[in-house]
């Protein structure tokens, strides 16, 4: 694991770059849940609307579920969530380890935390002798 801190310093121009990565990854090819899922979570955070992000509004808003929707009765959301994260991580580990931008979503919750990684913390690069 890649560690890292949310750092506010990240501009907006930054985090809609990161994430314009990802969901032109291939990674993310075949994922398209999964793509409108991240899509709706960082556009609410980048907007400032993480208070309106929850298990409903993803699954309504994002996902394209009924506005009859019941978390309790359903839990599209919570394994998309999983899905996403496990995601994330294929990407940033496979296809593009030298990101100095993350995004991240946390167990348990929905809003996204774009990351600023050290350098120090990113596998070094192989140099040919």
């Amino acid at each position: 694991m890649v560690s890292g801190q949310e750092d506010k310093s990240i501009t907006p121009e930054e985090k809609r770059e990161a994430l314009d990565r990802v969901l032109r990854s291939q990674t993310f090819a075949r994922a398209d849940q999964l793509k409108k899922f991240l899509h709706y979570v960082c556009t609410m955070e980048m907007g400032g609307r993480v208070e309106e992000i929850s298990e409903y509004s993803i699954a309504v808003d994002a996902l394209g579920r009924r506005a009859d929707y019941s978390p309790g009765d359903d839990s599209t959301v919570r394994g998309r969530a999983r899905d996403l994260r496990l995601k994330l991580q294929q990407f940033y580990h496979l296809e593009c380890p030298d990101e100095s931008i993350r995004i991240t979503l946390q167990k348990g919750a929905y809003t996204p935390l774009f990351l600023a990684v050290d350098a120090e913390a990113r596998p070094p690069e192989i140099s040919e002798p």
